[in-house]
């Protein structure tokens, strides 16, 4: 981290016993909000949900969804939401997505439409491309719903589109509906 001038913290508001969260300040671009966040949660520790501690297995795993947005209010906002019931990990750009779906266990997206240099379609593409399961476990978010499906996503079957403003149930909802298609 020292060799890039960049710096580390931790937060361990979320949950101080058994959770941290990690993010990257100082990489090219950073303004003040961090360009990338993970939440962690320790092996063995109390799920949030308030079932008792217990070893983590695959079949206890809670999903983990990836939240990619450029506008880190828009990001914090699907994450605080989603964060009540999956684990969550977000970024702020469309390369930064595509490497956290190799390099991580990601269950279903939340992907902005419109962002800088990757946009949404070219994340989907590049992503399933690696992880086809993903294909069924998409959600794109836009605030130009209809110009959008006519052109970026053109290409893209089966997608599931939700609308800013969205409300807390629509992007649960949207959630629950990709995660159950596994």
């Amino acid at each position: 981290v020292q060799a890039t001038g960049a710096t580390a913290f931790v937060d361990k508001s979320a949950d101080p016993a058994s959770c941290w969260r990690t993010w990257r300040a100082g990489w090219p671009g950073y303004a003040g909000e961090p360009t990338s966040t993970s939440t962690h949660r320790m092996p063995g520790a109390p799920s949030t949900s308030g079932e008792g501690a217990s070893a983590e297995t695959s079949a206890e795993r809670r999903a983990t969804v990836l939240v990619v947005d450029d506008d880190p209010e828009i990001a914090r906002l699907l994450e605080k939401v989603l964060a009540s019931r999956y684990d969550v990990v977000t970024v702020f750009d469309g390369e930064s997505a595509v490497a956290a779906c190799k390099d991580k266990p990601i269950d279903a997206v939340f992907c902005d439409v419109r962002m800088p240099a990757m946009n949404g379609a070219d994340v989907y593409r590049a992503a399933t491309a690696s992880n086809e399961k993903l294909a069924s476990r998409f959600v794109f978010v836009t605030a130009y719903q209809e110009e959008v499906e006519r052109t970026i996503l053109a290409d893209v079957d089966n997608r599931i589109v939700i609308k800013k403003p969205f409300s807390m149930r629509e992007v649960l909802a949207a959630a629950s509906r990709v995660l159950a298609a596994a």
